[in-house]
């Protein structure tokens, strides 16, 4: 089992990935033809993704051959909302209206306990926004943080040329610890999507974090393709920022306000045990996958900062979480038109 865990002062650290957790959309490859246009699209200033008939869809011209029983169910329902027997400007809840049980594949990840202390620098300050180094002790600052870093991409069997259209998902969270409970400290980012280099993560959408000051920072300011402004992760916009670990500021991912007698999420208070948990909406969840489909991007990450406390900063307990994920295969040109 492969797993990247980086601690953000060593150089060193080797890129690779393992698994995640939580609903999303995944695209297969993409190749092109002689006249460089994609499999699955015409060269027509539109994206064709039609079924013209039973079983089969044609000669590839931007759709599939020898459709799942699944597929035609849902060409149907695209027919029977939009007049158009075609995934194109098919809305992604009438996609789903044709999932069914042999299309949820659950699937595993672990988030190994962090045990060792902040990989600290002595640098006060960051040098530009692409420094990514970590800073020197200051008490209520974030100033260093660890990441682990796990894949989705390889957990699911998505043909080329296509793409899994991510409909629900029902996650469990285990506490690697015997009582079931979960500890961290300082602060945790939960992650999803976003880049991976010699430099860590960047870009992976925020889900859920104690840490009322963080969404404001990370907030994008212009929408991207799916018409949502997320919190993206980006190591020079939180590094320094003020510690803000009010008990009731819980923030989840399209979730204004938690019910606390219905929650949708849950995240105990920095150095104190309780239950992780995360249900997102089908909707936000549909729009994380396909944003995660178009940047080939597939990544669950958790960030653990710290300020100046070696015995117990960028630390946790380890968790493990079961995902039972929903999906329905459609074209991959068919995507930017998912929205």
């Amino acid at each position: 089992m492969q797993e990247y865990e980086r601690r953000a002062s060593d150089p060193s650290s080797t890129l690779v990935g393992l698994l995640a957790s939580v609903l999303f959309a995944v695209a297969g490859g993409c190749s092109t033809d002689e006249n460089g246009n994609a499999d699955g699209t015409q060269n027509d200033g539109g994206m064709n993704a039609t079924s013209s008939g039973s079983g089969s869809s044609g000669s590839g011209n931007g759709s599939f051959q020898n459709l799942t029983p699944e597929q035609e169910a849902a060409l149907n329902a695209c027919e029977a909302e939009t007049g158009q027997r075609t995934f194109i400007g098919c809305p992604v809840d009438v996609l789903c209206s044709s999932l069914t049980a042999d299309n949820v594949v659950p699937v595993q990840v672990t988030f190994e306990p962090l045990t060792e202390e902040c990989p600290w620098t002595d640098k006060d300050d960051l040098d530009g926004p692409s420094d990514r180094d970590n800073l020197s002790l200051v008490d209520e600052e974030t100033r260093a943080r660890v990441e682990q870093i796990r894949d989705l991409k390889p957990q699911l069997s998505v043909p080329e040329g296509e793409a899994a259209v991510f409909c629900s998902v029902d996650i469990s969270v285990r506490s690697l610890r015997e009582d079931g409970q979960f500890r961290y400290d300082d602060d945790i980012l939960f992650l999803f999507g976003g880049n991976t280099s010699s430099s860590g993560a960047e870009g992976g959408a925020l889900l859920i974090t104690r840490n009322a000051s963080m969404p404001g920072a990370m907030l994008e300011p212009v929408p991207d393709l799916t018409g949502v402004s997320w919190p993206l992760y980006d190591w020079s916009d939180i590094a320094g920022l003020e510690i803000s670990n009010d008990n009731d500021a819980l923030f989840c991912l399209d979730i204004p306000t938690v019910d606390p007698d219905n929650p949708q999420c849950g995240l105990p208070p920095t150095q104190e045990d309780g239950r992780f948990f995360i249900d997102l909406d089908d909707q936000t969840a549909s729009r994380l996958g396909i944003r995660a489909a178009l940047t080939d991007n597939y990544n669950l990450t958790v960030v653990m900062t710290g300020d100046n406390n070696p015995s117990s900063d960028c630390q946790h307990d380890g968790f493990e979480a079961t995902v039972n994920v929903g999906y329905i295969l459609v074209p991959q040109a068919a995507l930017p038109e998912l929205l």
